[in-house]
């Protein structure tokens, strides 16, 4: 699966009502709370030394794709990236070392589809705790 960078106007990271299947735990859904089931996320999850290469989550059965949209933890920012695969996880590459995102804080949003119906849903959040350049400093 390969990163796709977008820039999205409003938040991207609500839910539409037409757009879930219901059932599980509660979504923003722009103006109201929908019930769609989790999905697992298992890496990367809390601290971590460098910005990651892959996003990884468990399977959703009978899912046709994932969407994942990934960006700053900050009110109003909007993802730095979202794209669309079959795999169960995301190999993030960028261009140069310079492109890749330094310390901070970040939020990534998987969401299972059948069609255009979404049929589960993972938020996870990370933090970046060193740049790039020192954590490849480090022995």
């Amino acid at each position: 699966m390969a990163l796709l960078l977008v820039w999205l106007a409003g938040d991207p990271f609500a839910l539409r009502p037409q757009d879930v299947e219901p059932g599980g735990p509660l979504w923003w859904g722009g103006d109201v709370f929908l019930r769609v089931p989790k999905i697992e996320l298992l890496e990367p999850r809390g601290d971590v030394a460098k910005f990651p290469t892959r996003l990884r989550w468990a399977a959703v059965e009978s899912a046709d794709f994932y969407e994942v949209l990934l960006g700053e933890d900050r009110e109003g920012s909007p993802p730095f990236a979202r794209t669309r695969g079959k795999g169960t996880f995301l190999d993030l590459a960028f261009e140069d070392s310079s492109a890749t995102p330094g310390f901070g804080d970040y939020v990534w949003d998987v969401r299972a589809r059948r069609g255009e119906k979404i049929l589960a849903r993972g938020l996870a959040r990370f933090r970046v705790t060193a740049t790039a350049e020192s954590a490849a400093a480090t022995p």
